[in-house]
């Protein structure tokens, strides 16, 4: 039995007879008000947890390659604070990073190029046989390029990817659940992928955004993998608009519902695997006082206490640039995101902001 403490929940791991992972089970939240609440549900996802495989299902993946040089995974997708903690680990923490289709101080190396063509593209899959061994080509180049990654495509390919990094540390970046499935729909639908829906309940899918499942356990099916866009609102993207959250008919309000499950769903059981590790679950909405020292520092202390720290030893938080901002009203309300570059250090200004936010300090978890 072990205990595992958080600022954010406290989880006690137990052993289930004859499941392959410790299943952690929610005891308590110590802040029931914590604008993240439900974005992890044991009582209710649990179950997927004894599905989660002990080693890769790709088994090209060695565990012991000596070129691995990922020590950090953040496993929160994208709209739940993902630039905020990239940009703590890149620009702050000088911690060189991905996220997304941006990897920190790299020119457009061939791995970069590897891991960006995926990201968002439902047709690059094309076939199981074929999307299986891009995703390989992925893992490998995600593991051997950078010491951290953040957002998409980690949490899609974290069972993999934790299980060929085994000594990795997770940061699990969370939102409240609507606001998530909301804010996904409604803004990013045309550049997130999800697997079909007569997919979800198979045994060998541990999640909806699982793609290494999906992808295997297609037998028959045509199209594995889709957009988003087309789940929520049943027909392909064309032209990017941003969707009135007003117009939202029925039919697509039950379609959020089922996004909404399907993120807790992965959020459980990358949970799961995540407590076997150091782990940091973060909420960013709760954090009252919002500075990026503070959220670095906290960061750098969670390094410095897990098993990873002499891969960083001398860690410190670097000055940032002083037209940094943290956009938000109390609930972090950002977006309008862009990469602006000086000669000697990339420069990160995220849209306009309404005053600083408030919430509680993330805490890391205690040795």
């Amino acid at each position: 039995m072990k205990c595992l403490y958080s600022s954010l929940v406290i989880l006690l791991v137990l052993q289930q007879p004859g499941s392959s992972i410790a299943v952690p089970q929610l005891m308590e939240f110590s802040n029931t008000s914590s604008k993240c609440y439900g974005a992890v549900d044991f009582k209710k996802y649990g179950h997927y947890c004894k599905n989660i495989p002990k080693y890769p299902r790709l088994q090209t993946l060695k565990v012991s390659d000596s070129r691995i040089l990922l020590k950090i995974i953040s496993i929160g997708p994208g709209t739940t604070g993902t630039r905020t903690i990239y940009s703590a680990l890149c620009s702050v923490l000088h911690i060189r990073a991905w996220h997304y289709n941006s990897l920190c101080k790299e020119v457009e190396s061939a791995d970069f190029k590897v891991v960006k063509r995926m990201n968002g593209d439902v047709e690059y899959f094309e076939t199981p046989r074929s999307g299986l061994l891009k995703i390989t080509d992925a893992l490998m180049a995600i593991r051997r390029s950078a010491p951290a990654i953040v957002d998409t495509p980690a949490s899609e390919l974290f069972i993999d990817l934790s299980l060929s990094t085994p000594n990795a540390a997770i940061i699990l970046s969370m939102r409240d659940p609507k606001e998530w499935a909301l804010r996904r729909a409604t803004i990013h639908a045309h550049e997130t992928v999800i697997c079909d829906r007569k997919l979800w309940d198979l045994p060998g899918v541990l999640h909806p955004f699982d793609f290494v499942g999906c992808l295997q356990s297609c037998r028959s099916c045509s199209r594995p993998l889709v957009s988003l866009h087309e789940y929520i609102y049943g027909q392909p993207f064309s032209k990017f608009h941003k969707i009135d959250r007003t117009d939202i008919t029925p039919a697509v309000a039950v379609r959020l519902k089922t996004l909404e499950e399907a993120y807790v769903r992965m959020n459980t059981v990358h949970a799961c695997l995540a407590s076997k590790r150091d782990f940091l679950p973060v909420c960013l909405w709760d954090i009252q006082n919002f500075t990026i020292e503070s959220f670095a520092e906290n960061l750098r202390q969670f390094i410095l206490g897990s098993h990873i720290s002499p891969s960083f030893s001398g860690l410190t938080v670097h000055e940032y640039p002083p037209d940094f901002l943290i956009p938000q009203k109390t609930r972090i309300k950002h977006y309008k995101n862009r990469l602006t570059h000086s000669s000697n250090r990339t420069k990160v200004v995220i849209g306009a902001t309404e005053g600083r936010p408030t919430a509680i300090s993330v805490t890391a978890r205690p040795k």
